[in-house]
């Protein structure tokens, strides 16, 4: 599968669509296609204890196979090589909410300068970075690695996921999170906090959780 082969299943279903949604990940898509299968087993066949052993069966090969292709790290770092350098990046910013830093480097080939750009993200945002790298500069040279560690804005350590597990609504925070132009730091009234969409709302402003870069609760609410 790595190398775009299949082995004519619901596997060959899954590499169609990921060509024309990226995005997606690989494994949910095969254990999308084949949970329909054996639901439809299930209620022809009336084989409900095969058919509760498959879906354990397919949901693990699912999670397997998403391991094999993006690894066990959660994180993962860019390196962009391109003569469109700065629009790219503002387009990163813009639509994908992740900060972009800038190295400046030099094509030991070509002797030329280049703007290097280096971006830490989480797995499901590499696909819509690199769509928008090709669509602006179809010439642009990405590396994607591994990060065995990221502390900072946009990634929660260990204290952030605690307040925000301890956050109520009615309770008054600091929160420092990044805008999509600067870091911006506000103190308000939690509306709510929403795990389900990953966002928190103070306010009536509505926070993603990647963006955070601090949390700290002001005030309990009695």
């Amino acid at each position: 599968m790595k190398v775009n082969s299949s082995t004519g299943g619901s596997d060959l279903v899954g590499h169609v669509t990921k060509k024309y949604k990226p995005s997606l990940e690989l494994g949910n898509i095969i254990i999308m296609i084949d949970t329909v299968i054996v639901i439809l087993n299930m209620v022809c066949l009336r084989e409900i204890d095969i058919g509760l052993y498959s879906t354990i069966a397919i949901y693990l090969m699912g999670k397997v196979i998403d391991i094999l292709f993006e690894g066990i790290h959660f994180t993962k770092l860019l390196l962009i090589v391109s003569d469109k350098s700065e629009e790219i990046s503002k387009q990163i910013e813009e639509k994908i909410e992740r900060g972009v830093t800038g190295l400046y480097g030099k094509g030991m080939y070509t002797n030329e300068n280049k703007l290097v750009l280096m971006c830490a993200v989480t797995r499901r945002d590499i696909a819509k970075i690199k769509e928008v790298a090709k669509k602006i500069d179809e010439n642009s040279f990405i590396v994607v690695t591994n990060s065995r560690e990221v502390v900072g804005l946009g990634f929660k350590e260990e204290e952030i996921n605690d307040t925000l597990n301890n956050i109520t609504k009615g309770d008054t925070v600091e929160i420092e999170f990044y805008d999509g132009v600067k870091n911006t730091l506000i103190t308000g009234n939690v509306e709510s906090v929403r795990n389900k969409t990953r966002d928190i709302v103070i306010d009536g402003k509505v926070i993603r959780f990647e963006v955070i870069g601090k949390l700290k609760l002001v005030e309990k609410k009695s």
